[in-house]
């Protein structure tokens, strides 16, 4: 009965409101007389940059752009919809139910999201909502390990703490999160918070030895991403660590391309980084030498220099350590251009091995637009650490407009430029193309071009004449260089890669004057010397001023010259003044250099002669002491008063063949009272000269003391 009871009420509830016509309903509750409110249109539903508006009782955060979407209803349709932010405003006429539009270049702060629809029969609705806009990153800070802070890679063992500072003064942080960078970068899960402190704990007794990379990557609360790479040493075994390959990333964005663009990149790494080079689908373009490590970098771009398309851009990176890496791969597309000429280095190619006198060639062929070139051709030779070693030119005079061509330097000796083993080659040039517009000025462009690898030296082992004396004088010194005068003398060091034994070689000894005002500079050869081979060092006594190549008094550069038997040159130079009343150093009797003269002997083998000398300033001779096999040792008659120096001085005792060549020597670097005694020992016969060099280190003073011939037999 009760089920019937239900249905008949329905029915008289029914028929209840069909008598009365009509009811509003508001809320559950029934009020005779009124109609149901409903807004039309109405906007139900607002995202910006995917957070909900609507109904929201937090703050929500953006940056950038705003890209919002709109829902509305209307039942009788809708006619517009208005919206204004930050100043900017816009309109969408027959607006849909969905819309979406976009508010770009906002300002940071508090701002109102207005938005109005309007129906068809002039209603509207409107709704004004907070937005907070922020355009700061957070920022991290490393504060352990506390030399990674300043972007060091410091070394590490065992558990190290690994703990950055976050903070975000304006939409606060949404995360933060610690990675092991590697061909895949692995997250690490374990992070401790307190306050604006982020840590990890790494075991890098887990890891090899070596320097390893982590990396903290933090967003906002506006999408705003920040991230902080960190290098540590990993050094477990004690023993000294490999170079490891730095770490580049590229930070262009990809998509469409037109006229010159920036592109960011950031090399990370241990050491210091040689240079970092741009490559446009493999091919370089551009190089950048000792970019900073761990700072962003630059390249500019002219995108009329490639073609329209898409292109494959990569930075790469090296380091002084000889360890490479490329970056990740960031594609762009070219939408338009002009056609640029093709500007290339043609000779020497990439990686050649060149081994004498040869040109750089650069080919220059039309493409399309036609072109005149506003200046020569410029040609650099770039040695190892990026400085620019020798320029050449090509006169514009000599270059064709609107036409392909082939130019040619002049020959390069490539083996006599430094003695490096590898240069680079770049080669640019100033052009104005016409772009087909008359009413405006044509662009200019540089075209460039470099060798992707350097060319290489066949020849790798050119020699050296060290110059020992004259050498610099100590800091302490007011005077910046050493003094000639008519007592001085000079010796030489002479190093090779190929053994001495094997390569002949020669030394120029030459003065170069600084060049007077409005004069040019003036070169005095002194000495052309052939060395034998096997010679590491040689001995001029007395350099003669005033022969037929008269040295003026004056200030010089003393030039050594050294040239082997296959071409390869080197240039060693030091600073010098000539002043032919500079005061010697020590008055020495003539005859007061040999002290004593001792001979040993083992049957069967030569004799091994040994000698002592020393600097001495008796008034008369000491006595020459001489003994042979086996026999007493006498005692002098007159024992040596030694030369006593004031100043630091650094003396070369040396006993030389009479081609000038040292067969023994001692280096005294730094003497300050008492001339040290030196004793020589004599492994071949022959007839020798003692000669002792000085420099006084702090007036510079130069002075030779020439001692007795020391004849040396071989007994059986």
């Amino acid at each position: 009965m009760k089920p019937i009871m239900q249905l008949l009420s329905a029915g008289l509830i029914s028929l209840v409101l069909a008598a009365c016509g009509s009811i509003s309903v508001d809320n559950g509750s029934i009020n005779p007389g009124t109609t149901p409110t409903v807004k039309d249109p109405n906007i139900t539903s607002v995202t910006v940059n995917g957070n909900q508006l609507l109904r929201r009782s937090t703050d929500i955060w953006i940056s950038g752009d705003a890209d919002v979407f709109v829902k509305v209803t209307s039942n009788v349709g809708l006619d517009s919809l208005t919206y204004s932010l930050d100043g900017q405003s816009g309109v969408i006429d027959n607006p849909k139910a969905s819309n979406v539009f976009r508010v770009s270049n906002l300002t940071a702060g508090s701002k109102t999201l207005s938005i109005t629809a309007t129906n068809i029969k002039g209603s509207d609705t409107t709704v004004n909502l907070p937005v907070k806009v922020d355009l700061t990153p957070a920022s991290v800070a490393v504060v352990t390990p506390a030399d990674a802070s300043n972007g060091t890679i410091p070394k590490v063992s065992g558990l190290v703490d690994l703990k950055v500072a976050v903070t975000d003064a304006e939409s606060g942080i949404r995360s933060v999160k610690f990675f092991q960078r590697g061909t895949t970068d692995t997250e690490i899960t374990e992070i401790t918070r307190n306050n604006t402190e982020y840590s990890t704990q790494i075991d890098t007794t887990k890891m090899t030895d070596g320097v390893k990379y982590f990396e903290v990557r933090v967003l906002n609360n506006a999408g705003l991403s920040t991230s902080k790479v960190i290098g540590l040493n990993i050094n477990n075994t004690g023993g000294p660590t490999e170079p490891t390959p730095p770490v580049v990333r590229l930070l262009l964005a990809s998509g469409d391309k037109t006229g010159s663009i920036t592109i960011p990149f950031l090399v990370t790494s241990e050491d210091p980084v040689k240079i970092a080079r741009l490559l446009i689908d493999g091919q370089l373009y551009k190089t950048t030498v000792n970019p900073p490590s761990d700072q962003e970098s630059t390249f500019v771009l002219d995108t009329n220099l490639i073609s329209v398309g898409t292109h494959q851009v990569t930075v790469s990176a090296e380091t002084i350590q000889g360890k490479s890496a490329t970056s990740n791969t960031v594609t762009i597309n070219v939408t338009s251009n002009l056609s640029l000429p093709l500007f290339k280095i043609s000779a020497p190619q990439p990686g050649a091995k060149l081994g004498g006198r040869t040109p750089v060639e650069i080919s220059v062929v039309k493409k399309g637009s036609n072109f005149n070139f506003l200046s020569g051709i410029t040609v650099e030779i770039i040695g190892f650490g990026g400085q620019v070693i020798k320029t050449l030119t090509i006169d514009k005079a000599a270059l064709r407009n609107n036409s392909d061509g082939i130019y040619i330097t002049e020959a390069v000796d490539w083996p006599r430029l430094t003695g490096s083993d590898n240069y680079d080659v770049r080669a640019y040039a100033s052009i104005q193309v016409d772009d087909g517009i008359p009413a405006q000025t044509d662009p200019t462009f540089t075209i460039s071009d470099q060798l992707t690898t350097g060319v290489s030296i066949s020849n790798l082992k050119p020699p050296a004449a060290n110059i020992l004396i004259p050498s610099r004088n100590d800091p302490s010194s007011a005077v910046p260089t050493a003094v000639l005068n008519r007592t001085g003398g000079i010796f030489l060091q002479v190093t090779d890669e190929n053994k001495l034994d094997d390569v002949k070689f020669r030394v120029d000894v030459r003065l170069v004057s600084k060049a007077p005002a409005g004069g040019a500079k003036i070169t005095k050869y002194l000495y052309n010397l052939p060395l034998e081979t096997g010679t590491f060092y040689h001995a001029i006594s007395t350099v003669i001023l005033d022969g037929s190549e008269y040295v003026e008094n004056g200030e010089y550069t003393l030039q050594t010259i050294s040239e082997d038997d296959q071409g390869n040159g080197n240039v060693q130079e030091v600073a010098i003044k000539v002043d032919r009343k500079a005061p010697n150093l020590a008055v020495v009797n003539a005859n007061t250099l040999v002290t004593l003269v001792n001979a040993t002997y083992a049957k069967g083998k030569p004799d091994k002669h040994s000698a002592t000398w020393r600097l001495c300033t008796n008034p008369g001779t000491v006595t020459r002491v001489e003994y042979y096999n086996g026999s007493a040792v006498p005692s002098p008659t007159t024992p040596c008063t030694p030369v006593k120096f004031s100043n630091p001085t650094m003396l070369v005792a040396s006993v030389v063949d009479p081609v000038g060549s040292a067969s023994e020597q001692q280096i005294f670097y730094d003497v300050t009272g008492d001339a040290p005694a030196f004793t020589v020992f004599f492994s071949r016969a022959g007839q020798f000269q003692v000669t002792i060099f000085a420099q006084d280190l702090i007036t510079g003073q130069l002075q030779t003391f020439p001692g007795p011939s020391v004849g040396v037999a071989i007994f059986e």
